[in-house]
């Protein structure tokens, strides 16, 4: 734990008190994630950084304490990853890592847009008619 937390903590709103260096699942992927209340110094400049063209979205309701970036294709997520990771602050993404914990670019099956699904689709229809 940070020595400073405790002076951090008076200000940060109270609904995001128990959320300081923490984030849950964003609300889309691929991206990543992370606090928007943080006691690592340049937490969100250097996640700002990290997230390249993609541009930090706030996220958690009516009452927002965490961001987070989406990558527009898996590659992009693991590029974020890997430059989040070499910067040691607290963060997540939404793609799976390997069994030796390297960030692997098998993202998570809602990673698969809609417009892919129908485009399999109808190649099977397709298929299928001949």
């Amino acid at each position: 734990m940070n020595a400073n937390k405790t002076i951090y903590s008076a200000s940060v709103p109270e609904v995001c008190q128990r959320f300081i260096n923490g984030a849950i699942n964003p609300p889309s992927g691929p991206s990543c994630f992370s606090s928007l209340y943080s006691t690592i110094s340049g937490h969100n400049a250097t996640f700002s950084t990290c997230c390249g063209d993609a541009k930090p979205e706030i996220y958690g309701d009516d009452k927002p304490c965490f961001q987070y970036c989406v990558a527009s294709y898996i590659v992009a997520e693991k590029a974020m990853y890997e430059c989040l990771k070499k910067s040691n602050i607290n963060f997540g993404c939404t793609g799976k890592r390997d069994a030796a914990g390297n960030f692997s670019a098998a993202g998570p099956a809602r990673s698969l847009s809609v417009g892919g699904v129908l485009v399999v689709g109808l190649a099977l229809v397709g298929m299928l008619s001949v």
